[in-house]
């Protein structure tokens, strides 16, 4: 059985009870009344080609809605041409995913370069392959020298163009010079679908029970001077960190920017905070329209409590600050929150220096 391959398509399983997804491709069968399936199964792969859950077939035995003959036919008639044609079916399988297959899903997604969903089916088709050549036996004329008891002579031909339409034909069945007439085989192939992160968060998210998701774009921070370069440096770091799953290089690459290039660690009275550097407060403060100087100087105070509260209320929970030795287990969420505050704070100051 020859199968010409077409696109692969996912949707969730809307009907289902609990998380599914439906696949559906498309097949161009070449002599399809010689072959029906017997089972149609799989695999689904996340896109680091791990297994994360088996494929099923919707209707399990009913092969009849996809083959297009639901029998299985053989050679040798005028019939050969509908037999040996092309058809064109649609397969459609689910594949019910555990949280640990979402979760997997999730990860490799956060792995991905653009945030896209990348799965790939791997399918098993079971079919039977009829072998079978017809060999037609039809009635002729007895000749004159022919016995008078005898009423009728049964006559063999092998011709494939052979086409008697009465109702007295009948067919010897042959394996096409040897005595096995099915064969039994199994074709094996693997497709891909790449889900776009808008499509996965808007219409699978929903479905699979992950939540509801609304897309926040970050715009690139535009670097301001060589003052905050090197923070940006590590936010930009910690980044691509997080998307390859490495968590704890990450924030460790968040603590670094806050503890190396934006505060410094002063000492008032007993104890020793930490502050921002003189250099941005005095770039920020330059550029604030005139009258406002106070202003900015009490907001710059409010960035300097955020920075101390996100290393010591947050980071420091999970590494040492002065080692980055991990302390406790981390949640992609965590090093995710730190992300996005640091984010915030150095794309202000950097829009207050412009």
């Amino acid at each position: 059985m020859k199968i010409v391959p077409r696109s692969l398509e996912i949707s969730p399983m809307e009907e289902s009870a609990v998380p599914a997804l439906k696949l559906k491709f498309k097949r161009e069968l070449q002599e399809a009344g010689l072959v029906f399936p017997l089972s149609i199964t799989g695999s689904l792969l996340a896109e680091d080609e791990k297994i994360i859950a088996p494929l099923l077939s919707i209707e399990p035995g009913n092969y009849h809605r996809y083959w297009p003959l639901g029998t299985l036919g053989a050679l040798g008639s005028s019939r050969d041409p509908e037999i040996k044609s092309s058809r064109s079916v649609d397969i459609e399988l689910v594949s019910f995913l555990s949280q640990e297959a979402l979760n997997h899903i999730e990860m490799n997604r956060r792995k991905n370069q653009e945030k896209n969903v990348i799965l790939k089916a791997k399918i098993k088709i079971l079919y039977v392959k009829s072998l079978l050549v017809l060999c037609p036996i039809y009635p002729v004329v007895p000749p004159k020298e022919t016995p008078e008891e005898v009423d009728c002579i049964l006559g063999y031909s092998g011709t494939e163009k052979f086409a008697f339409e009465a109702l007295t034909h009948a067919w010897l069945l042959s394996g096409d010079r040897n005595p096995y007439f099915l064969q039994f085989e199994e074709y094996v192939e693997t497709l891909s679908c790449e889900i776009p992160r808008s499509k996965w968060l808007d219409d699978f998210c929903p479905h699979l029970k992950l939540g509801h998701y609304f897309i926040i774009e970050v715009p690139k921070i535009e670097l301001a001077g060589d003052i905050l370069s090197k923070a940006i440096s590590e936010l930009n770091q910690a980044k691509e960190l997080l998307s390859k799953g490495r968590e704890l290089e990450a924030l460790n690459s968040i603590r670094n920017a806050i503890m190396n290039y934006l505060t410094t660690l002063e000492q008032v009275g007993n104890q020793k905070k930490r502050y921002l550097r003189r250099e941005i407060k005095e770039a920020v403060l330059a550029k604030v329209p005139a009258g406002t100087r106070n202003l900015y100087e009490e907001i710059l105070e409010s960035l300097e409590v955020r920075l101390r509260e996100l290393l010591n209320n947050q980071i420091s929970k999970f590494i040492k600050l002065d080692t980055g030795e991990r302390l406790a287990a981390l949640l992609w969420a965590d090093v995710d929150y730190a992300y996005f505050e640091l984010l915030n704070l150095l794309r202000y100051l950097s829009q207050l220096m412009m």
